[in-house]
C-alpha cells in the first residue's frame, strides 16, 4: 500500500509484463524483452535479481529467469563440451526459435570453436535484438563473405557508415550469388540516404534479384513519385524474401507507398503486418519503426 499527496490510501499492484520488461531491460539489457516476465510476483522478481547480483552480473541474470534454464539445458552448449556436426545443426535450428533463449546465445558466444556460418547466425540474432557490440565481438576472426556482410550491417547500425561502405566495396564485385544482392542493396541504400535517387536506381541496374535489392529499388521509386514502379518492385521482392526480417522490411515499404497514395487503412494493414513479422524475427528496431508507422496510419484512418 502507499499514500498519495492527498492522504488517501493507494493500493499498489504488481507490474504488468510490459512494465517488468522495461524495468529489467534497464538493468540487464534488451534480452529481457524475450523473457516470460508475466509469471510470479514483483517481490519474487526483485528477490531473484538481488540474489543473482550477489554472485554474478545482472546481464547474465536473464538465463536464470529464462524458461530454458528451468527445464534444464542438457543439450545446450557449455564451454568445454565437444560438438560434432549434428550438434552444430541442432544449435542452428534452436537459433530459429522465437524467442531465442538468452542462455543459448550467451553460451554460444563463449565458444571458440563455432563454425563460421553458425557464428554469423549468432551475430545476426544479437544484431536484431539491438546488441550491436556483442554481435561485433562474435564476428571477430571470421572471414567468410556472409560474416563480412553482417559486420557491415552492424557497422551501419552503429553509425559507422563510411567504414561499412569501405568494407562493402571491398566485397563487390565477387561477393557470391547469395550475398551479392545484399551488398549491392546496402551500397545503393547509402546513395539513397544521401538523396541520390537516380544514382541508386543506376547502382541497382542489373543487380541479381533479391528481396533487399527490391526493397531499395521500391524506396527509390517511391521517392521519385513512381508508385506503380515501386509496387512492382515490392511484388517481385515478395517472392524472393528468405525470412521474416526481409518480408517485414518489404511490408514496411508497402505501408509507406499506401500512405503516399492516401490510403491510410491499407497503410495501417501493411504496417501491422510488418510489425508482426519484425516481432517474429526478433528485429526490435524494425518493430518499433513499423509500430510508429502503424500509429500514424491509424490516426489518419
Amino acid at each position: 500500500r502507499g499514500s498519495s499527496k492527498h492522504g488517501e490510501v493507494v493500493r499498489l499492484v504488481d507490474a504488468t509484463a510490459l512494465e517488468r520488461a522495461r524495468f529489467v531491460s534497464f538493468l540487464t539489457g534488451l534480452g529481457a524483452w524475450d523473457l516470460p516476465l508475466a509469471r510470479g510476483s514483483d517481490v519474487e522478481l526483485v528477490e531473484s535479481l538481488l540474489a543473482f547480483a550477489e554472485h554474478d552480473s545482472l546481464e547474465a541474470w536473464s538465463g536464470d529467469w529464462d524458461d530454458e534454464s528451468q527445464k534444464g539445458l542438457g543439450r545446450s552448449p557449455v564451454d568445454d563440451e565437444p560438438a560434432g556436426e549434428s550438434t552444430w545443426t541442432e544449435w542452428t535450428l534452436r537459433l530459429t526459435e522465437r524467442p531465442v533463449s538468452p542462455t543459448l546465445l550467451r553460451r554460444l558466444e563463449k565458444r571458440a570453436d563455432l563454425p563460421e556460418r553458425l557464428r554469423v547466425e549468432v551475430a545476426r540474432v544479437l544484431r536484431r535484438h539491438g546488441e550491436l557490440d556483442r554481435a561485433a565481438l562474435v564476428l571477430e576472426g571470421t572471414a567468410c563473405t556472409a560474416a563480412e556482410v553482417e559486420r557491415a550491417i552492424v557497422l551501419l547500425r552503429q553509425g559507422r557508415g563510411d567504414t561499412a561502405e569501405t568494407l562493402l566495396r571491398a566485397l563487390h564485385p565477387g561477393a557470391g550469388s547469395r550475398e551479392e544482392g545484399t551488398v549491392l542493396a546496402l551500397l545503393a541504400r547509402r546513395r539513397l540516404d544521401g538523396g541520390d535517387v537516380a544514382g541508386t536506381l543506376e547502382a541497382l541496374d542489373g543487380a541479381p534479384p533479391s528481396a533487399p535489392v527490391c526493397e531499395v529499388r521500391a524506396l527509390a521509386e517511391l521517392m521519385r513519385g513512381e508508385l506503380g514502379n515501386a509496387e512492382r518492385a515490392l511484388q517481385e521482392g515478395a517472392g524472393l524474401s528468405l525470412h521474416d526480417e526481409q518480408e517485414a522490411r518489404l511490408e514496411g515499404v508497402r505501408g509507406m507507398i499506401e500512405h503516399s497514395r492516401g490510403e491510410p487503412e491499407k497503410a495501417r494493414i501493411a504496417f501491422a503486418k510488418a510489425s508482426e513479422l519484425a516481432r517474429r524475427a526478433g528485429a526490435r528496431l524494425e518493430e518499433a519503426t513499423y509500430l510508429t508507422g502503424l500509429a500514424a496510419a491509424a490516426s489518419d484512418a
